[in-house]
């Protein structure tokens, strides 16, 4: 295979990828599956009924891949801007959260009063821990309020926020696994009275699946997420067990967004596929070429049977250390 042919292939693949992962947004961006992924997992929502947070809670649509990381600050003397979601600024970034919506909670007073990031992750070491780069996003949702959410000082007007990680392919020892970091006290000396609206604003939750080919058993946020984005589970099977176990009824929307991810999934079984059968051709070929040298076979009849080139036969010649009789 020549550089450009690997090219091509690297383009095909980070096509695929982005097609996938735009796909899992917008199955987990559905306002049901975030319903579900909030009373699940944050305390604000534990007590509430899913078709209120999908319906009463959760603000507007959510913004899929559409809001910068990394927004320049607005000036102070411009109108504040309560929906942060769907601001635009002046020099949008290359990085962009998966989803972000703004909601309220149930005790509020109704304010919106959270934002909600969530984000789909598929490369478990791109390089650096992946918890970093949750804590980075976290900051950003705070940071970005003052100029939109608040001006100046008025620091009390600070919003709560939430940043999800699903890890679709974590290591073993992380698997099936939900972790949730948050911003707590620890009295050194003295028990001071902070209130814990006033310090709890901000909280990471890292959500490990397990295996693809092994559906949990327990009926959990990990096994609904396994539901969720399968990608060669029957559409009724799926349909069957978010409503039965978790009350979520699949929209048309959300069932286009299945049969995207299941051709996804077989586009990539039939690559695999083509990719072990040349890697099979080739130990195959190999094998006959090197029986073929070691019974002294001359060279254009090893070609002959393996359809391999000069060039080829001394490279595994000399690889392995064997005399090619010309």
């Amino acid at each position: 295979m020549d550089e450009d042919e690997k090219k091509l292939l690297e383009i095909a693949d980070l096509k695929q990828a982005r097609k996938m992962d735009e796909t899992c947004c917008k199955l987990v961006g559905a306002k049901q599956a975030l319903a579900c992924l909030l009373r699940e997992t944050a305390e604000e929502y534990k007590e509430a009924a899913l078709d209120d947070i999908a319906t009463r809670y959760i603000e507007k649509s959510p913004e899929i891949n559409s809001v910068p990381v990394d927004q320049d600050k607005r000036d102070e003397t411009e109108q504040l801007l309560y929906d942060a979601v769907s601001d635009k600024t002046l020099t949008e970034g290359n990085v962009h959260f998966d989803i972000l919506f703004s909601a309220w909670t149930p005790k509020g007073d109704g304010a919106c009063e959270m934002f909600v990031n969530i984000e789909n992750q598929t490369q478990w070491n791109p390089g650096y821990p992946l918890i970093k780069r949750a804590v980075y996003y976290v900051a950003r949702l705070v940071s970005q309020q003052k100029g939109r959410v608040f001006i100046k000082s008025d620091y009390g007007k600070i919003r709560k926020v939430y940043s999800y990680w699903i890890c679709m392919d974590p290591p073993e020892a992380y698997r099936n696994t939900v972790t949730r970091y948050t911003f707590q006290p620890e009295h050194i000396i003295g028990d001071a009275p902070f209130e814990r609206q006033e310090y709890d604003l901000i909280t990471v939750v890292m959500i490990c699946l397990g295996k693809p080919e092994e559906l949990r058993e327990e009926k959990d946020i990990l096994r609904f997420l396994q539901v969720l984005l399968s990608m060669d589970m029957p559409i009724e099977e799926r349909k069957d067990i978010l409503e039965s176990e978790y009350n979520v009824k699949m929209s048309q929307e959300m069932e286009q967004e299945v049969e995207e991810m299941c051709s996804i999934g077989e586009m990539i079984a039939v690559k695999n596929l083509q990719q072990g059968i040349t890697k099979g051709s080739t130990m195959k070929g190999d094998n006959v070429a090197l029986l073929m040298m070691e019974d002294g076979e001359p060279m254009a009849k090893i070609m002959r049977y393996t359809d391999y080139s000069a060039d080829r036969l001394h490279e595994l010649a000399k690889s392995h250390g064997m005399r090619l009789v010309e």
